[in-house]
């Protein structure tokens, strides 16, 4: 079984403040992501699970501390998610969105936005307002993708 794990930062444990995706904390943002797409790996390779894939997809993809990823890691996809969503995906057997977050303008979420806050306000797909992780999990679906997992706040929660 062939794994691809898709990465955000502001649904990760631990996080909470803007300083923790850029600026003063950021380390400490990076320190936690790379934490939870360790421990999901090495879940996955527990559970028999042949290849873990990992994508970052916050910002400008250079979240992950690759010198502190887990063994369990096979592969890691670089570049920005916006130029291409889903590369290398050929093979897999299903995705997992980590550290995904609410959509924009969610009532009491955790740093909820819309992939970028100061240009998107809303994206909609046959009517319905969505976020990032139904985004994903739509164009996942599209290719024949299931979503296994998807991990973020209690608001996301009720989203997908």
């Amino acid at each position: 079984m062939k794994i691809y794990v898709m990465t955000d930062l502001e649904g990760i444990s631990g996080i909470y403040s803007k300083e923790q995706m850029s600026g003063t904390r950021m380390q400490e943002g990076r320190e936690y992501m790379t934490a939870d797409v360790n421990a999901v790996a090495e879940a996955l390779k527990e559970a028999g699970v042949e290849k873990v894939i990992v994508r970052d997809c916050h910002g400008s993809a250079n979240t992950l501390l690759y010198e502190k990823l887990s063994l369990a890691v096979d592969e890691v996809v670089m570049g920005s998610c916006g130029d291409v969503r889903f590369p290398n995906v050929e093979g897999c057997d299903a995705i997992i969105l980590l550290g995904y977050h609410a959509k924009a303008g969610t009532h009491q979420a955790i740093l909820e936005h819309t992939y970028n806050s100061s240009a998107i306000q809303n994206y909609w797909i046959n009517g319905m307002a969505v976020g990032e992780a139904t985004v994903d999990a739509a164009l996942a679906g599209d290719r024949g993708l299931p979503v296994m997992m998807v991990s973020g706040d209690d608001k996301l929660k009720q989203e997908v």
